[in-house]
């Protein structure tokens, strides 16, 4: 199975999730950075310019493509879960932590979603469906300390 990080957006699942990687000896996947290689650009261009459902499609696409791998680690993007089909995916083939950080230390530069919206109000929209998703919920923080957390967790 592989281990899913979720959160919002600059909540530090890239960040946790290539240091998770290298603890577990396992292969970490950045969904955003699969999303510039399948489309040569990048998340925020491509939302500006074609939409976020499109933009929900192609990373749909992108989920479902990386599932079918074993014992990676992935970090998804922010609003990965705000699709049902996205959720089933990560439950199904994998173990979902969910990276919660405090809304006023999220950086929102260079995030179309969270600019066009406060991030309250994208986060109260994404909450309950972070929550359900989740197996295991970890508080930002130190990241040893986060990582020892997970590692605890899991077991």
């Amino acid at each position: 199975m592989n281990i899913y990080l979720i959160g919002m957006p600059g909540s530090g699942k890239s960040t946790v999730g290539r240091r998770l990687s290298v603890v577990m000896s396992l292969p970490f996947i950045d969904c955003d950075e699969e999303f510039r290689v399948v489309t040569g650009r990048e998340p925020s261009d491509f939302i500006a310019s074609e939409g976020e459902p499109a933009f929900r499609d192609v990373e749909s696409r992108i989920l479902r493509k990386l599932s079918e791998k074993n014992g990676f680690v992935i970090a998804t993007g922010g609003g990965v879960i705000t699709r049902e089909e996205n959720r089933r995916v990560l439950k199904e083939t994998g173990r979902v932590i969910y990276i919660k950080r405090d809304l006023a230390d999220l950086p929102v530069e260079g995030r179309i979603l969270s600019v066009r919206n406060s991030v309250e109000s994208l986060f109260e929209k994404r909450r309950p469906f972070y929550e359900e998703t989740a197996e295991i919920t970890v508080e930002s923080g130190q990241i040893d300390a986060m990582i020892a957390r997970i590692l605890e967790l899991l077991k």
